[in-house]
């Protein structure tokens, strides 16, 4: 690609009009707000170092054509694309003199484009080389690749090139991935020793060792070291490019990324690095990280999302892979941020892939931002919970049970809102019921709002070991909340199958003892989780010697006169059985707590001629639901059903989740779909009316990603329980743009979709 004339005028002027001191900012804002109050479509383009005759003019083309109102483009850090005077920054190799990230900025500045500085906080070779103390130290004396947060790289260098860049461009702001290069193993170097020791009076922890009091405090202070990182590059932005530079930490996005909380409550805006699902995840994964997101930042701020249209780098994502996932986070509250590898492609695809998008994004920009979620069941989250709790396995700790019960909402059509374990008592006001899903680290303050939550008459969902270990991940001897759960955790029981180690032994997981079957018995260390272990629950009462259309040998229980199942498990008449996969602790229970379901032990597997139970049937409790005086209704799961769901992803287990849910709700869920497919809906309300937003995941990446086509589903009749003062007799299809007739039945709106393809979004009034 060659450079044009317009480019090359603009590369000769960029330099004296930036330093002028223009602001880009100040050119963007509407109604006297900053830009990170009013950009909502954003892209960027990662700029490689081949690109240094970067098709500028085709570029500003595209954000004309894709309705983008702010870029992220690189400038610095890993390498300077602009004539930088810092030593070791050096530039990127083919720009020759050419003073790219200037020209970028000045054709930003002329199109009213937000222009944010992209950087990388990684030590290039050069720089290693010639500071090797500014390198993280182990406790060997070994200098490694990463730079240090404390020492000179932090403080020295890359504060030097944040202020560069601001002084000489005065671009909007940074945008850093990485969280802006924060730190989480241990550092013995010259400057982290003695610092650990003035502030703490204590000697840094040899080794990571999570039940070392030292290293928890180690944890703790070197977070808050992150925090002090970070708050230095937003005081080193601001004092350079003026009050409205702010510096941003980039996110993962997603439940276990770390430091959320700090980063979310000192900027006004996120932005997160997620640019993709997994298989494990889905799609449903985005507005889940939307909820997150706002359950920290409030709901009246900007958060955006990278959403990758490459993939592999170098070649174009599927399209309605990248259009689902923007989607998705535009239905969790993500404002869309294109996002991709190389000024230059040859592979070119991937143009034609946002335009669709981002129009319609900003034609129905009014409905998707301003709005508070619509929803009964909180899901619950923590920090604390993820680091001290998770810690060395916090995908299987912590992500895999969150992950089993947002599926199993998502799936039950559920709408659902996030909310922090610090802030219940003032997010969760109006909630029907709280789902703690293996929240098993809480501190006292976090179990004194469950339970005021629930002396307010608010339903209970928790499972696995919620509330048996303390903010440290230390076992309490019991559940904290053992009186609300009907259920006490037995110190040292050993049944044949289940727990076996005493409270002071179990940390950080949940330890497991030997499982015996008749081919032999089969140990499990302490810290292991067995997941699809050949195990299975069994519901009470048994019924399967009514069910007529099947073999009966003889020896079926019958079933007692008026023998009714609980609520919990309706859909559920022709079985006594389903497969669960874990272990299950033996577990004393409380009276007038009732236990709806009994855990059966390992049975072999191979061969076919093995697979009969030896014990059919214990009085190992894996399900039990209590209601307290005040008539709250309370489920405990100890079976880790919702982990097991995330693994196996079958249908029982979630059918099962999703009714527990729905029970310690009241039944109180504020939407009603029906029709065939698996839809994510989420349920919104605004000045406006209210906003219903569904993506259809009925789709051709049913097997695996990625998506390649959009399958139309529907229809499907709506029910929605009306707000206040909305009278709900018009309803507006923003996709489809039609209008449907609605039914309004006492405090509730009826009205039917014809068909979804990708998404719709409905719009109540």
């Amino acid at each position: 690609m060659e450079t044009t004339r317009r480019e090359t005028i603009i590369g000769a002027a960029a330099i004296a009009t930036l330093a002028a001191g223009a602001s880009t900012a100040a050119a963007t804002t509407a109604a006297g707000l900053p830009w990170y109050r009013t950009a909502k479509r954003w892209g960027q383009v990662n700029i490689t170092e081949d690109d240094g005759n970067m098709d500028i003019g085709f570029w500003r083309q595209y954000w004309r054509d894709t309705d983008t109102q702010a870029m992220i483009l690189n400038a610095g850090g890993v390498v300077a694309y602009y004539p930088t005077k810092i030593p070791y920054h050096r530039r990127a190799l083919t720009l020759g003199d050419r003073d790219l990230f200037g020209e970028l900025v000045k054709a930003c500045r002329d199109d009213n484009i937000v222009c944010v500085a992209r950087m990388t906080n990684l030590p290039t070779p050069e720089l290693e080389k010639a500071h090797p103390e500014w390198m993280v130290q182990d406790v060997n004396g070994n200098r490694t690749h990463q730079g240090c947060m404390n020492g000179g790289f932090s403080r020295e260098f890359i504060s030097s090139i944040i202020k560069e860049i601001a002084a000489t461009y005065k671009p909007a702001g940074f945008s850093v991935n990485g969280g802006g290069g924060l730190n989480y193993d241990l550092c013995y170097c010259q400057v982290c020793t003695p610092l650990f020791r003035q502030m703490t009076g204590k000697d840094l922890p040899r080794a990571k060792n999570w039940d070392d009091p030292v290293y928890r405090e180690w944890v703790i202070w070197n977070e808050g070291q992150a925090m002090a990182m970070m708050n230095r590059y937003r005081a080193d932005a601001r004092s350079a490019g003026g009050p409205d530079c702010i510096w941003v930490g980039q996110n993962g996005g997603s439940l276990t990324a770390r430091s959320m909380v700090g980063i979310l409550s000192a900027t006004p805006i996120a932005m997160h690095d997620h640019q993709a699902r997994s298989d494990a995840s889905g799609f449903q994964q985005n507005p889940e990280a939307g909820k997150l997101t706002h359950s920290i930042l409030g709901w009246d701020r900007i958060a955006i999302e990278a959403q990758a249209i490459y993939g592999p780098r170098l070649t174009t994502k599927a399209a309605p892979e990248a259009q689902m996932w923007m989607y998705e986070g535009m239905a969790g509250g993500l404002s869309p941020w294109w996002h991709t590898i190389s000024a230059h492609h040859h592979d070119k695809r991937r143009y034609a892939t946002v335009p669709p998008v981002l129009h319609w994004a900003k034609a129905n920009e009014v409905y998707l931002h301003d709005r508070t979620p619509v929803a009964s069941v909180g899901l619950v989250w923590s920090e604390e919970n993820n680091v001290f709790y998770g810690r060395d396995d916090v995908n299987g700790n912590v992500e895999a049970p969150w992950r089993g019960v947002v599926n199993a909402l998502v799936r039950a059509r559920i709408p659902f809102t996030v909310i922090h374990a610090d802030r219940i008592d003032k997010d969760a006001a109006g909630l029907s019921a709280l789902v703690l899903a293996n929240l098993a680290a809480m501190t006292d303050a976090q179990v004194g709002a469950v339970r005021r939550f629930v002396s307010n008459g608010g339903g209970l969902f928790a499972s696995g070991d919620t509330s048996l270990h303390d903010r440290f991940g230390d076992a309490r001897p019991d559940y904290a909340l053992a009186d609300l759960f009907g259920a006490h955790w037995i110190a040292g029981t050993k049944p044949n199958t289940g727990y076996a180690t005493p409270p002071a032994e179990r940390r950080g997981g949940r330890a497991v003892a030997e499982v015996s079957g008749p081919a032999g018995t089969r140990g499990a260390a302490a810290n292991e989780r067995p997941v699809n272990v050949n195990t299975y629950v069994r519901f009470t009462p048994e019924l399967r010697h009514n069910v007529a259309y099947s073999p009966h040998p003889g020896d079926e229980p019958l079933v007692p006169p008026g023998a009714v199942r609980h609520p919990i498990l309706k859909g559920f008449d022709e079985t006594d059985v389903i497969f669960f996969g874990g272990v299950v602790p033996r577990l004393r229970i409380a009276p007038g707590a009732q236990v709806l379901a009994t855990f059966i032990p390992e049975s072999p597997v191979l061969q076919a001629e093995n697979a009969w139970w030896r014990t059919p049937k214990t009085d190992i409790q894996a399900l039990i639901v209590n209601t307290t005086p005040n008539g709250s209704r309370i489920v405990f799961m100890p079976a880790d059903m919702d982990r097991q769901y995330a693994a196996d992803n079958l249908p029982d287990q979630g059918d099962l989740i999703a009714n527990a849910i729905r029970w310690a709700a009241r039944d109180r869920v504020p939407l009603e779909v029906q029709g065939k497919g698996l839809l994510d809906c989420n349920l919104y309300r605004q000045s406006r009316g209210m906003v219903l937003h569904m993506c259809n995941l009925v789709s051709s990446a049913t097997w695996r990603a990625p998506l390649e086509e959009f399958i139309p589903v529907g229809p499907y009749k709506v029910r929605v329980k009306l707000d206040g003062g909305i009278s709900g007799r018009t309803v507006r299809l923003l996709v489809s743009d039609q209008s449907v007739p609605a039914t309004i039945t006492g405090s509730w709106a009826e009205f039917v979709i014809p068909s979804i393809s990708s998404h719709e979004v409905a719009v109540i009034s």
